[in-house]
């Protein structure tokens, strides 16, 4: 039941982060591996690390071509069985500075990618009937933070996208969940650091009980939401945030 062997299954932002251990992961347990990121040094080191699998220089903000991308990449390598989005970008932007073109380039990055995938998904040809899509929220979308607005918005939205289109594709038995992740140790929290300084990273530190989270940690609940062991679980937002929006 929690078998993923010879799956296809695609990950995006698979070069670092969350991405990146899930990918070592699901790696691990067998699965035929379609990597896409942007940074094609980092893709070239993970190629070396993993020949096997199959990885795709693409930038997820070329919206318009995303389900193109798709179809190529099923003509070629077969129908998915699950797609993992972990690409995403994050911004401190207190109220008082937000701007236009930063919000907008929030939304298109976060959401209208988001959308477009599952529309790929809702493709027959691209996406195999009982198939798993697994989304990343951010414990920011469930709870309220000062000085992320834009970002939050961003982050609420996805959960909404989750639970309609899981309700969308279900008669072809693909189910669409996505992880609520606290704040865990990536390049991007280290980003949130530098501009947020020692002492606000304590307190925020302080607010998870069982501590600053590690990838890996978010890399095996996505694994659980990929196999058959989750079959009846659809339209769900799950966090992983060490206790964080247990307060």
């Amino acid at each position: 039941m929690f078998s993923l062997k010879g799956k296809t299954i695609l990950i995006t932002g698979a070069t670092s982060g969350i991405g990146l251990k899930t990918a070592f992961l699901l790696h691990e347990l067998g699965v035929n591996l379609i990597l896409l990121g942007r940074n094609k040094e980092r893709l070239e080191k993970l190629k070396n690390l993993m020949p096997n699998q199959i990885t795709i220089g693409f930038e997820m903000n070329q919206i318009e071509r995303i389900v193109n991308l798709l179809k190529d990449i099923s003509k070629e390598y077969g129908e998915l069985q699950g797609l993992v989005h972990a690409a995403g970008i994050h911004e401190i932007t207190p109220l008082r500075t937000v701007s236009i073109s930063k919000t907008r380039e929030l939304f298109s990055t976060n959401i209208e990618t988001t959308i477009q995938l599952l529309k790929a998904c809702s493709n027959k040809k691209i996406m195999s009937d009982g198939g798993s899509v697994v989304l990343l929220s951010s414990s920011s979308g469930i709870v309220g933070e000062p000085g992320i607005v834009p970002y939050s918005a961003t982050k609420g939205a996805v959960i909404s996208i989750t639970k309609s289109s899981a309700m969308e594709l279900a008669n072809r038995n693909i189910r669409v969940n996505c992880l609520a992740p606290g704040i865990v140790d990536t390049p991007m929290s280290n980003s949130i650091y530098e501009k947020i300084g020692r002492d606000q990273w304590e307190i925020i530190e302080g607010q998870h009980p069982l501590g600053i989270g590690k990838p890996e940690y978010i890399a095996y609940p996505i694994a659980f939401l990929l196999s058959e062991g989750s079959k009846w679980i659809t339209g769900t937002v799950i966090p992983v945030d060490g206790g964080y929006t247990a307060h």
